[in-house]
Order: C-alpha cells, then sequence, then structure tokens
C-alpha cells in the first residue's frame, strides 16, 4: 500500500481502537476519521469512509467515491521524521510497508555464491578498462601508420618529385 495510506490506515485503526475501548464517542470518532486524508503519488485525496471503513477519493466533481488506493509509492518523511524528537510516539511505529523474507534470499546468495561475486566484477571491469585501452592506442599507431606526411600531398597542378 502506498506509504502516505498506510500512515492512514494505521490512524484509522488508532481511532477504531479508541472507540471500542470508550474513549470516544461514536460522533467523536466519527469526525476525526473524515479529518484523515491523504495524497498519493498522482495528488488524489484518500481517505476511508467512517461507515463503511472502504477507501475512497476525491473527484473532480468534488464528491467522494469508492476505489482501489494505490499499492506503492514514494515514502515521504512525516512530522516526526524531521522533529527528532525520540520520546514522543511514532505513528509510523504500527506501519508496516512491505514483509521481507530473509530465507529465500539466504538460499540464492548460497546458490549464486553471491558474496564473492563482487571481486569478479571488480575484475572485469578492470579488463574492460584495459581492453578499451589497448584498442584506442592500436587505433591511433594505425592511423599514424598511413597517415599522409608533407611530401605525399601534393599541389594542383603540381608534378610529383619522383618523376622529376
Amino acid at each position: 500500500m502506498h506509504p502516505a495510506l498506510a500512515r492512514l490506515a494505521a490512524s484509522y485503526d488508532a481511532i477504531v481502537e479508541h472507540f471500542s475501548q470508550g474513549l470516544l464517542t461514536s460522533s467523536q470518532a466519527r469526525e476525526r476519521t473524515l479529518e484523515l486524508t491523504a495524497r498519493d503519488d498522482n495528488g488524489v485525496i484518500w481517505r476511508l469512509d467512517p461507515d463503511t471503513a472502504l477507501w475512497q477519493y476525491f473527484t473532480i466533481n468534488n464528491d467522494w467515491k469508492t476505489g482501489v488506493p494505490p499499492m506503492s509509492g514514494i515514502v515521504l518523511p512525516t512530522g516526526h521524521d524531521v522533529s527528532g524528537n525520540l520520546r514522543t510516539f511514532n505513528p509510523d511505529s504500527r506501519i508496516e510497508f512491505t514483509n521481507v523474507s530473509h530465507e529465500g534470499l539466504s538460499n540464492l546468495e548460497e546458490k549464486n555464491n553471491y558474496s564473492n561475486s563482487e571481486p569478479k566484477r571488480l575484475f572485469n571491469n578492470y579488463k574492460l578498462a584495459l581492453i578499451s585501452i589497448v584498442i584506442v592506442i592500436v587505433s591511433y599507431l594505425i592511423f599514424k601508420a598511413f597517415e599522409p606526411t608533407i611530401s605525399d600531398v601534393i599541389a594542383p597542378g603540381e608534378i610529383p618529385i619522383e618523376t622529376r
């Protein structure tokens, strides 16, 4: 899910949790839920409907329509990220952006031997650079070997030196 929408969903879950604990009345929960909006990467404004908990987007006709939110997007910093205050509650601590299984990565590393690939790649880069330098030098020498000298150039109407 888009990171901004994942933050919105976490805030929505907190409101629902507070309502179920009796910390909020239904009108307070509904009001706070309607205040929650977030933009995706295309600038579309999204919210969760307080009655159905379905995603809605704001249309150009100034109304809300039910839709499917984007599943990916750019992570932008929040106010908590830039405030530098580690003592306050971080609302993003409830959000899990992606699930990564490390088992598959370790098996893949063993099969492909990625741990030893860096020296090989570095050696291949040096070989490519060396071959490129050799090609440039050989090309220059060939050009110089067949380059015409001043004695090879004949002006129009002039008789070559060998025939005089």
